[in-house]
């Protein structure tokens, strides 16, 4: 059986400053940051092997493109932003990248 599909989005470096990082910080989707029952922030980062892996993150602030992420990820980091809930650690996935036209 083949892995799961799922629309990915690169994180990206974002300019806001801010007293604690004074530049560049990782700023990613508000709908690809998941909590769970214990106030613990993760989100689904793909590895180089196409499985995922629950990464804890620190967030910041609620930005125009998205969230700040202050301590998990890296820029240029992939993460999973949609169907987090059917994720499961270690899973692999098959990675698709999002056409920017629609078919249909």
């Amino acid at each position: 059986m083949g892995g799961m599909t799922g629309s990915l989005h690169i994180a990206y470096r974002h300019s806001f400053s801010s007293s604690s990082s004074g530049g560049e910080t990782v700023v990613v989707p508000r709908t690809a940051v998941c909590h769970n029952g214990t106030k613990e922030t993760y989100v689904w980062r793909i590895e180089n092997d196409n499985t995922v892996k629950r990464t804890i993150v620190k967030t910041g602030k609620i930005v125009k493109d998205g969230m700040v992420i202050e301590d998990g990820l890296k820029p240029g980091d992939i993460i999973a932003t949609t169907g987090l809930n059917r994720l499961s650690d270690g899973e692999k996935i098959d990675v698709k990248k999002q056409d920017k036209q629609k078919e249909r």
